[in-house]
Parts: C-alpha cells; sequence; structure tokens
C-alpha cells in the first residue's frame, strides 16, 4: 500500500513541476507551455523505484477534445493506472489527477506560482 501511495504523490508532485514550468522565470505563456505538452503525444517508457528494485514504468500522453486537452497515464492498463487530465483555464493551466485514493486534486497556477 505504501509503494502504492508513493506512486500517486510522486504522479502528482511530477504534474506540479509541468505546472510550476508554465510560470518559469523564463517567461513564457501558458498557451506555448501547453503546446509543449502536448507535444509529449506518445509512450514513454523508463523505470522506477530504489536503484536496487527499479520497475519498468509506462506513460502515455494523447490530446483529446479537438487538442483542448491532454490526458496523462501513468501504469496504462495495470492496477496502478492513474490518469491526470490537463488543460487551460483562460491563460491558466490546470490538471486534475485521478487515482485510487480516490481524491482528485486539481491544481493551477497562480500569480504567485514560481519554479520552486
Amino acid at each position: 500500500m505504501k509503494t502504492q501511495i508513493l506512486k500517486c504523490v510522486t504522479a502528482i508532485l511530477l504534474s506540479a513541476v509541468l505546472l510550476a514550468a508554465a510560470k518559469s522565470q523564463t517567461p513564457i505563456t501558458s498557451k506555448a507551455a501547453f503546446e509543449k505538452l502536448k507535444g509529449l503525444a506518445g509512450e514513454w517508457r523508463g523505470a522506477e523505484g530504489e536503484k536496487d528494485k527499479r520497475y519498468p514504468a509506462t506513460v502515455t500522453y494523447r490530446t483529446t477534445s479537438g487538442g483542448s486537452a491532454v490526458v496523462e497515464t501513468i501504469f496504462p492498463g495495470s492496477d496502478q493506472e492513474m490518469v491526470t487530465l490537463y488543460h487551460l483555464e483562460g491563460d491558466k493551466p490546470v490538471l486534475t489527477h485521478y487515482c485510487m485514493l480516490a481524491n482528485p486534486p486539481k491544481m493551477t497556477s497562480t500569480d504567485k506560482s514560481t519554479t520552486n
């Protein structure tokens, strides 16, 4: 159970980093950042876990709804599958993360968001 919670927290933190990048100190519009996120479309493979206990990890990205949203699926097809939906609300990037904890957090950047 701890591993599953850790995976969920890790996914949320990675998503938060993407949102923070939209408000980075190098000026970039939210729309431009969202377009970069759409550029991740496809399947990405890697590994996660401790040094001595690495497990394969797959993440997929796809655009949906006429390009107005990006769906990120972590561990697709597994019992640990998680989905994060990214979109713009006006000029602000927003995400909602869905996992087995059933408490979908919604995150957005604010004028006070930083890369830290």
